[in-house]
């Protein structure tokens, strides 16, 4: 399950009810504005990558290989911009190229439709 948090306070306690998955906005807000007053623009990417309806999306995908280095082979062979892994829980972005690829992670991209790997 997924759940939209406003007060940051309550993260704990959804995920506490059992939520796999918290999205505080609040959070997301502050630090969207920090990043486009840093760096102009993120906005607009940040918009395209969470949109559902046009452009470039965020996707996850099984992770294959033994490496990220050979992980990243299976997306980018099919147009999509690897990006990192999502290992329980969390996420590595731009891991190192000998990180180890574990049962069960995912690989992070980006790409127009959800790359068939």
């Amino acid at each position: 399950t997924v759940a939209e948090c406003i007060d940051p306070a309550n993260i704990a306690l959804l995920q506490r009810c059992g939520c796999d998955s918290v999205v505080c906005m609040a959070e997301l807000s502050s630090q969207l504005l920090v990043q486009e007053a840093l760096d102009p623009g993120v906005k607009a990417l940040v918009h395209e990558i969470t949109s559902n309806t046009y452009g470039q999306e965020f996707y996850t995908v099984r992770a294959v290989g033994t490496t990220w280095a050979v992980c990243r082979e299976a997306p980018e062979a099919v147009g999509a911009l690897p990006l990192g892994l999502r290992r329980e829980g969390r996420v590595l972005i731009n891991p190192g190229r000998e990180e180890r690829v574990l049962e069960g992670d995912m690989a992070v991209c980006i790409a127009e439709e959800r790359p068939s790997i």
